[in-house]
């Protein structure tokens, strides 16, 4: 062995000597049962209260951007006469049947719900391309159809909905719903 051999074997038996001398000052160190915690606790999320509905009148509302007024809401077995001139298909086709104009794929036994809407506000395009849902019991739906009267800027949307069905909700993509219920049943 030379001699630096020897230091290095003399200094790593002194450095042993030494830790070993030290573990019970180590022992006495904090450790993470006996440190006292500085975090706040963190409690459990609340649930938000559901936002109630917006009572279905047939005066005017406003949600977001929007101001229009709900002029009809029905449940019937055919499409409701639409006032006004010609009318476009927004969305979805129609198809002549011995009931009048019905949206494609209904057949009999189903039920449409309509919703008639006067828009006053000046965003009558953008008010157009929202998917406005129906919710019933515990389903949402799309329109199967709109049709648009551009002239008096009126909006129908028209829902395939269930013939048992009594309370629905007109939902926008923001959460707000308004409560057609009284409409439908007036």
């Amino acid at each position: 062995m030379n001699t630096k051999q020897y230091v290095i074997s003399i200094g790593f038996f002194i450095f042993c000597i030494l830790v070993t001398s030290c573990s019970p000052a180590v022992s006495t160190m904090p450790t993470a049962t006996n440190i006292p915690s500085t975090e706040t606790p963190i409690s459990s999320p609340t649930t938000l209260p559901t936002p109630t509905a917006i009572p279905g009148s047939n005066n005017p509302i406003t949600v977001g951007d929007f101001k229009f007024q709900i002029t009809k809401a029905q449940v019937a077995d055919t499409l409701p006469s639409i006032p006004g001139g010609a009318v476009k298909i927004e969305k979805g086709s129609l198809v002549m049947t011995a009931n009048g104009w019905l949206p494609q794929g209904i057949t009999s036994g189903d039920k449409l719900l309509t919703i008639i809407t006067a828009l006053q506000s000046d965003n009558y395009q953008s008010f157009t391309s929202t998917d406005l849902k129906i919710t019933q019991e515990d389903s949402s739906k799309s329109a199967i159809a709109v049709l648009t009267q551009d002239t008096d800027k009126i909006v129908i949307w028209i829902y395939d909905v269930t013939p048992s069905s009594n309370s629905f909700l007109f939902v926008f993509p923001d959460g707000t719903s308004i409560d057609l219920t009284p409409l439908v049943k007036g």
